[in-house]
């Protein structure tokens, strides 16, 4: 049930996970709850990572002893489909890397990681590149935040679908 029309600021969503407000693996579930929701309507994402218990469990131990990795620990995120997420199709939104699968994070996506993020999937990429339209093959998002902000982009709908409250 939504509760704002946008979720908290990342700042105060961190300021809760440091304090025992909330948990990483509440904050894991609530998303993949709204993901599972919204996702069929607006296609926000292409593909899901797996997230497993024992990655939030050991993001939430770090936090009660005290050992936060940054502003970022415990905050889920998206990347646009175009920016490789290892174990997950690379396919950039074309036919043409239907095939391919990401064989490591990008560097963005490792330091995401590193700071304690949560990835929780890639973005639908729109499939175009200098204004030519290269066989797109995922539905292209329907940009949830176009909803209300007209300057929104997949990955900005992607995060929106997976922190709406």
């Amino acid at each position: 049930m939504p509760t704002a029309p946008f979720p908290p600021p990342i700042v105060t969503l961190g300021n809760q996970l440091r304090s025992g407000a909330t948990t990483v693996t509440a904050e894991i579930a609530a998303a993949g709850a709204r993901i599972d929701r919204l996702n069929a309507r607006f296609r926000a994402f292409s593909h899901l990572a797996p997230v497993t218990p024992a990655t939030a469990d050991a993001l939430d131990a770090e936090l009660r002893a005290g050992r936060a990795r940054g502003p970022l620990h415990g905050i889920t995120a998206s990347v646009k489909g175009n920016i490789p997420v290892a174990g997950l199709p690379w396919t950039e939104g074309s036919r043409l890397f239907a095939a391919r699968r990401a064989e490591s994070d990008a560097g963005i996506v490792a330091r995401l990681r590193a700071a304690g993020s949560v990835v929780l999937g890639e973005a639908v990429p729109s499939g175009v590149y200098g204004g030519i339209r290269i066989f797109a093959f995922a539905a292209v998002t329907l940009g949830a935040i176009l909803l209300v902000r007209p300057e929104g982009k997949a990955t900005q709908s992607a995060n929106a679908a997976q922190r709406s409250r």
